[in-house]
């Protein structure tokens, strides 16, 4: 596996990998696990080469594209320096007085993914960006 993925231009590294893959070899270990479940956690995800596939793969331009995450420093992060507009949910990682510690703030805040369906909201995400909005 190690040969044919170099072969199509992908290089192994040990750190802040683009790619996770695991299964080399006859049996896996747990070593190799943890390995695994490390790098994930150190952020693999979201990384602006997949953000940029994801929209080209959808068809979108770059204003067209919206993300919603619970993490300040990799989704909204990365999906605000590509250009999208963000929406931040306070359902996971980052609540409200984490924000104060930031230097960029999302395009929304919102409580939930649920909030999403109050049609006020809907249809300022889909309007142009002129400032920020938060329903929290």
């Amino acid at each position: 596996m190690l040969t044919e993925l170099h072969n199509i231009g992908y290089s192994i590294v040990d750190d802040h990998p683009d790619y996770v893959i695991i299964g080399e070899g006859r049996t896996i270990m747990l070593e190799s696990v943890d390995k695994a479940i490390n790098m994930i956690m150190g952020g693999a995800k979201p990384s602006p080469v997949m953000m940029r596939m994801a929209r080209k793969v959808l068809g979108l331009s770059t204003d067209e594209t919206i993300m919603i995450g619970d993490t300040m420093g990799t989704d909204i992060l990365g999906a605000g320096s590509m250009g999208f507009t963000t929406i931040l949910t306070l359902s996971g990682v980052t609540n409200a007085k984490d924000l104060e510690h930031y230097g960029y703030s999302p395009d929304f805040i919102i409580n939930s993914v649920k909030d999403l369906l109050d049609e006020q909201l809907f249809n300022s995400v889909l309007q142009p960006r002129q400032e920020t909005f938060s329903f929290a």
